[in-house]
């Protein structure tokens, strides 16, 4: 009796053992009922923790979710292809919006020689010949207006620059063919420069080819002109159409059309009698086909040519 008293109660002695103190729950137990978006409840010794109320769980499981895919989707910003190296067309009076490299250098490649920066947001910038080395640790756009160091120039480039998580960019400003703003205006002191670089004849020559290039020499202005050069050649016909003007010399840009059933060759002055004339270079061509036309570029010395009005010249007999 005794032998299987003492084999009943070890039978029991373990089921004691791990039952729970009265009024505290079985560890086990409440693990059991915890809902499978709620964290276990950790417990010390026998004693469990208090556990975390269901709906506080869930907005951390959704808080945190939500930062991985934040996490993720800026990631995947800075991952995106991104064009690099850009050509970007401006125009002076307008603001052009670019997304720019957060906390990396970027290159602005400028129309301007001697370029400065002008502005009022914190970014940081580094000036090499016509390049502006820019930086921003900014999240919002920053504004910069970019302008020459020239004080004859009064062209202004305003730029709104995007802060992103791009790769450095390079960003060349280029003004637009054809429109307000896209040639150089004068400045004397660059075209003196430019005209004193070389001797008087290499000069002329230089002036002649750059302008046959459709290029604008250094500091010279480019117009539209009233004025029309007294040139005169049998059946050629003359208009002219442009004046480029600089400190020494301006550059007439005249249209010759041979009107005659015949091969013409423009020689010597092409019958451009103009006073203070320095030079006369018909381009592209010097031969004319019936009804063919080419450029004549006549420059002249500014302190010597006056323009006249037509009805006051005098035809050449040697034209006649």
């Amino acid at each position: 009796m005794k032998s299987s008293l003492r084999f009943f109660l070890f039978a029991l002695i373990p089921a004691c053992a791990l039952a729970a103190p009265p009024g505290v729950e079985n560890v086990e137990l409440a693990q059991s009922k915890a809902k499978a978006d709620v964290p276990p409840v950790e417990a010390v010794g026998t004693l469990p923790l208090p556990s975390v109320p269901a709906s506080v769980a869930k907005e951390a499981v959704a808080a945190s979710r939500q930062s991985s895919a934040s996490l993720s989707e800026r990631e995947n910003v800075l991952g995106e292809e991104v064009e690099t190296n850009v050509e970007l067309k401006v125009k002076p009076g307008t603001t052009e919006i670019i997304r720019i490299a957060r906390a990396y250098l970027n290159e602005i490649v400028t129309p301007f020689e001697d370029p400065i920066v002008i502005t009022a947001n914190q970014v940081a910038f580094e000036k090499r010949g016509s390049s502006i080395f820019i930086t921003t640790d900014e999240e919002r756009p920053v504004g910069i207006h970019i302008r020459s160091s020239d004080v004859e120039d009064a062209r202004s480039i305003s730029l709104a620059l995007v802060p992103a998580r791009i790769p450095p960019k390079t960003i060349t400003l280029r003004w637009p063919n054809g429109m307000a703003g896209a040639s150089a205006p004068a400045s004397m002191t660059k075209a003196k420069r430019w005209e004193e670089s070389a001797p008087y004849e290499e000069a002329l020559f230089n002036l002649a080819k750059t302008v046959a290039q459709g290029q604008i020499p250094e500091g010279y202005s480019l117009e539209q002109t009233a004025d029309q050069l007294p040139c005169a050649l049998p059946e050629i016909e003359f208009f002219t159409g442009q004046r480029l003007t600089g400190h020494h010399f301006s550059m007439f840009v005249l249209r010759a059309t041979n009107r005659s059933s015949s091969t013409v060759e423009l020689l010597g002055h092409a019958g451009c009698n103009v006073p203070g004339l320095a030079l006369v270079a018909p381009w592209p061509a010097a031969y004319l086909e019936p009804g063919a036309s080419t450029e004549v570029f006549v420059a002249v010395a500014n302190d010597a040519y006056r323009a006249q009005p037509t009805e006051m010249l005098r035809p050449s007999l040697l034209t006649h």
